[in-house]
């Protein structure tokens, strides 16, 4: 599946994770009028974008998208509910992030501000990654609004972004489809970038290691194959690809091995 089906798939379940399950999520991709069908999910963005498939089509690729890591099913009690893994929870962030930042465009953001304690951090970074992306124009009306409500870790945020477009600060995304680690880290650094991520509210869905399967690429194809796209970060201890990745405005965080942090700005 490409990743705008599969990106479907997750807004669809978004009203259902710990609540519902695979069944109800077919009907919602179908468009189903089915008694269990509530307002909610008729307004959901993803209601009915497959309707001219049949249930078995729709339904092998929820499946695939569950036996591929994107949605989860856990257990509770006897009822098996539908859950975002880490590498569905980051493109499911995105979409709805991109759908918040056309809304602000067209009506501004009361829609956002009037529940901005109920919304999970990463989507809410997700959508300031959406901000920053697309330039101060646009951008800097929705941060003026956003400014007054957020809280001491989203200010930190805005005020980043604010830095980056009067170029006083570097580029910093903080939603990723997939983290890459080097081949130059030492040892296994997951558990570090774990708790540098986690402090630094960075969800990066899928973690791949470019030893295991891409050996000996080179730093030129590296940039080409796996991070152009924008949507991967890079994890390395390299100071002048992380450097000269930074300057193309890909993410990349510079693992200090005689400090054992990690720095996301360019290193001098």
């Amino acid at each position: 599946m490409s990743r705008e089906e599969v990106a479907f798939v997750l807004r669809a379940a978004a009203d259902l994770i710990t609540i519902g399950g695979r069944t109800l999520l077919v009907k919602i991709l179908r468009g189903s009028e089915a008694r269990d069908i509530r307002p909610e999910h008729r307004s959901n963005p993803a209601y009915g974008v497959w309707k001219d498939l049949s249930q078995q089509t729709v339904s092998h690729r929820v499946d695939w998208c569950i036996k591929n890591g994107f949605l989860g099913v856990d257990y509770f009690g006897k009822l098996p509910l539908l859950v975002y893994p880490r590498k569905g929870l980051a493109i499911a962030c995105q979409t709805i992030a991109a759908e918040w930042y056309e809304r602000a465009l067209r009506k501004g953001l009361e829609f956002l501000l009037n529940r901005i304690s109920e919304v999970p951090l990463n989507t809410i970074m997700a959508f300031l990654d959406q901000v920053a992306e697309n330039g101060k124009d646009q951008g800097l009306p929705i941060l003026e609004s956003f400014q007054p409500k957020a809280t001491k870790r989203i200010s930190k945020r805005i005020n980043a972004i604010l830095a980056e477009w009067s170029g006083s600060g570097d580029r910093m995304r903080c939603v990723f489809d997939t983290a890459w680690f080097d081949e130059s880290l030492p040892f296994d650094t997951a558990g570090l970038f774990r708790d540098f991520a986690k402090g630094r509210s960075i969800l990066a869905g899928d973690w791949k290691f470019v030893g295991q399967e891409c050996s000996g690429m080179a730093e030129d194809e590296i940039y080409t194959a796996l991070l152009r796209d924008k949507s991967a970060c890079l994890i390395t201890t390299r100071k002048a690809f992380h450097n000269n990745l930074h300057a193309k405005r890909i993410s990349s965080f510079f693992l200090d091995v005689e400090t054992w942090r990690f720095l996301a700005a360019p290193i001098a």
